[in-house]
């Protein structure tokens, strides 16, 4: 299972709270300018999530990967924001010291007109090499 695989490593950083069930695991943001990573075990897959990004994985080892990869200094979240409604989110890693948009989930915003502002965000629980 991939959440036991998940709390086995949290044990080296004891320092990190984290909430879990027998299928889901969260570890909220660590910091104000650090972001939500979670991840999600079914039948059929994984669902690794930093906010309101996403993706599926059918393979264990990717979806693990992509769970460390949010908790390292080497992804940042670009979430866009209009109003107090989040509407966009970025995964971003860096391509000769420029950060470069990986991955991208959005939802329809009804407040369209009101202005688009974005923050980065990024965790730093694990080190980037």
């Amino acid at each position: 299972m991939v959440i036991s695989r998940i709390k086995e490593k949290l044990q080296k950083y004891p320092h990190v709270s984290y909430t879990t069930t027998e299928s889901y695991l969260e570890i909220p943001a660590q910091s104000p300018t650090g972001f939500r990573v979670w991840i999600q075990e079914r039948a059929d897959g994984y669902t690794v999530g930093f906010d309101g990004w996403h993706e599926e994985f059918t393979n264990a080892d990717e979806a693990l990967n992509v769970f460390a990869f949010g908790l390292s200094t080497a992804c940042r979240l670009r979430v866009f924001s209009r109003g107090n409604a989040d509407y966009k989110w970025q995964v971003l890693h860096k391509v000769d010291g420029q950060w470069v948009t990986d991955s991208e989930t959005g939802l329809f915003v009804s407040t369209f007109w009101r202005e688009s502002v974005q923050r980065d965000l990024q965790n730093d629980i694990i080190s980037a090499a």
